[in-house]
């Protein structure tokens, strides 16, 4: 209980008052008056004073003090407050482990020292018998400690040397900083009360109801960077755009390139530029083909790889290099041979090497086989040494074994793969077959308006896939994908039908090739947290990544990047040897964010709150109002016995 109006207390002087007026009793008159009178009042005062009426004068007397007491305790306004558990001092202590935390000074990073700073917290808050949370915010934020008290102060210690030690547990990808406040929430559910607090080297203009705790030296803490670098192709020669900043910092920044392999041979090309960098502003800046430091100018045609670097001596050096790939595109050998070119699926091919160009250098050989062919027409035709080989109206006497085979319209059996060539189909229709990646994008209702005067009709040979088929069910395109045959089958022939027309059949040679010739890998750029499709056109493939080496046989597979640098696929494709193997690399860059470490963010996300009830006071002005009215009841009752 508590008093609203304490003063009001003073109202217990009162009971002095009425204490003083019992004790100071009024003294009797002397009068001269008849014994006779005096004996029949003595009898008569000695008939009412029995026991009870002392009783009766001593709960008048309480009464009256209890009135007052209860006058005055209504002067001091007296409440219950509500019965609320006291909670121990709390702190929510939230780690950013972006990659800009990386950021050195002295030999100590920003991440170090984030968590120097925490166990300085944390331990202060235990002294006090106060409770700990400490959350590390990196792309997945988790915690380190959830509400330890002091009896598990050791235990937080250790935990919180165990990653201040080293940046092994600061990530290399951006903070993601709504979930972690979403981790505090679930501590906020327990203490409402408990202080949030983020270490960070970030500055926040609006941090809400979080203590934002900076770890960043602006007084000696800079940046050059390298954000990015493109190969651009040009009238068939290739310029290379950077673009450079610098944080923190107005300076010329040197910026070095150096290109390897250039056009086909082992040369290296080396050029620099330097630039003035200032107001923490990109600066783009191309390095042209045909210029070069030593000797005269020579276009780039072609290059293996490109490394851009600068060697300024900052403080953060996860930027200061970039790697450019792509440059050499890898050759895909096609030999097409048919009775009778047709002027369909050359179009086809055609197209097919123009849409790929910026992913293989395709060569596509072309040879006639019929009746009149010459024996030297014949001996061009090869069986090995390329990667597709198409044969249309013609069935090979031999299968090629290290590369894909198309069969279009082959006409006769071949015993070698299992294929029964059974006749003629006459005016079908075609269907999507089980869904296939051949037959992905392929629209049912366009490619059954397409009419097949004229189709083969054969078996499915053991081990193929029928992609499409026709309204009879008789396959109508097959697919076979092993570590030993890699070969397709058009059943028809394009002279007998308006398929050529629908946009659907492209798409079908399109996606055999895909399917059985796959880039490795969608690009040779990626950043911090993207996942990786990765394909092979032999049975494995190996990743050397900056920390493992990870051998994949199952495709396609995925990758999940979380470390940034220089990658390296190798694989023997289809039926090669060891020494044909194909080696690919791509490049892994940091987000160009976190390259301004000392990045001005407009808004901090706050974790949410729950309002917390108002606690409801219980008023006794009533109770002891009641009190005293109960009590002047009584005390008249008993003044109404004694008169």
């Amino acid at each position: 209980m508590s008093l609203l109006a304490p003063l009001g207390l003073i109202g217990l002087i009162s009971l002095g008052v009425l204490i003083l007026i019992y004790l100071l009793k009024p003294n009797y008159q002397r009068k001269l008056i008849s014994s006779t009178f005096v004996w029949k009042l003595s009898l008569k005062y000695r008939k009412k004073k029995l026991p009870i009426n002392y009783l009766r004068d001593i709960l008048i007397l309480i009464c009256q003090i209890l009135i007052f007491t209860a006058c005055a305790m209504i002067l001091a306004r007296p409440v219950i407050t509500s019965d609320s558990a006291k909670l121990r001092a709390e702190k929510i202590i939230i780690i950013d482990a972006s990659v800009s935390m990386r950021t050195m000074d002295g030999d100590k990073s920003r991440f170090q020292r984030a968590v120097d700073k925490t166990i300085d917290l944390a331990l202060s808050s235990l002294s006090d018998d106060g409770v700990v949370s400490v959350i590390v915010a990196t792309d997945n934020p988790y915690f380190v400690v959830q509400r330890a008290d002091s009896s598990a102060k050791r235990t937080v210690l250790e935990d919180l040397n165990a990653i201040s030690e080293s940046n092994e547990k600061c990530s290399y990808t951006k903070a993601n900083m709504e979930k972690a406040m979403a981790l505090a929430e679930n501590v906020l559910l327990e203490n409402q009360e408990a202080g949030v607090l983020l270490v960070t080297g970030t500055e926040y203009i609006d941090t809400g109801i979080v203590e934002v705790i900076d770890v960043s030296n602006v007084n000696s803490e800079w940046n050059a960077a390298i954000l990015d670098c493109q190969a651009e192709l040009i009238d068939g020669f290739y310029n290379f755009n950077v673009d450079v900043a610098c944080y923190n910092k107005n300076d010329r920044i040197v910026v070095y390139l150096d290109v390897y392999d250039v056009n086909g041979t082992t040369d290296t090309f080396k050029y620099q530029q330097t630039v003035y960098c200032s107001g923490d502003k990109t600066v783009p800046i191309t390095f042209k083909s045909g210029e070069r430091d030593a000797g005269a100018g020579v276009p780039i045609l072609s290059f293996s790889s490109a490394n851009v670097y600068i060697k300024e001596k900052d403080n953060y050096d996860l930027d200061n290099t970039f790697a450019v790939y792509g440059g050499r595109k890898e050759k895909i050998r096609i030999q097409y041979v048919s009775s009778k070119t047709s002027v369909f699926l050359n179009s086809i091919l055609m197209s097919l090497r123009e849409e790929l160009r910026h992913k293989w250098d395709i060569e596509l050989v072309k040879a006639q086989y019929n009746e009149s062919s010459s024996e030297e027409d014949i001996d061009k035709i090869a069986l090995t040494g390329f990667d597709l080989y198409v044969f249309e109206n013609v069935t090979p006497e031999m299968m090629p074994n290290d590369g894909l085979v198309l069969l279009v319209n082959p006409g006769y059996s071949i015993a070698e793969i299992g294929y029964e060539y059974m006749g003629y189909t006459y005016q079908e229709t075609l269907e999507v077959g089980f869904p296939h990646p051949v037959n992905k994008g392929i629209d049912q209702s366009s490619i059954e308006k397409a009419i097949i005067n004229v189709g083969n009709i054969s078996n499915v040979p053991a081990g193929f896939d029928v992609v499409l088929q026709y309204s009879s069910k008789d396959p109508a395109v097959m697919v076979k994908n092993t570590s030993t045959e890699k070969i397709a089958i058009i059943n028809l022939g394009f002279a007998y039908t308006d398929i050529s027309a629908l946009v659907e059949f492209p798409i079908v040679i399109y996606n055999i090739f895909d399917y059985f010739i796959p880039s490795t890998i969608s690009g040779y750029s990626f950043n911090i947290g993207d996942t990786v499709s990765l394909r092979s056109r032999g049975e494995t493939l190996s990743l050397m990544t900056p920390r493992e080496k990870i051998v994949y046989n199952t495709f396609p597979a995925q990758y999940t990047i979380d470390i940034p640098g220089k990658f390296t696929l190798e694989q023997v494709p289809f039926a090669r040897a060891e020494e044909d193997k194909i080696i690919e690399n791509f490049f892994v860059r940091v987000d160009k964010e976190e390259s301004n470490i000392f990045r001005r963010v407009d808004e901090l996300v706050n974790p949410y709150v729950a309002k917390k009830p108002e606690p409801i006071d219980l008023d006794l002005l009533i109770y002891f109002i009641s009190v005293a009215v109960g009590l002047l009841f009584v005390e008249w009752i008993l003044k109404s016995k004694e008169s």
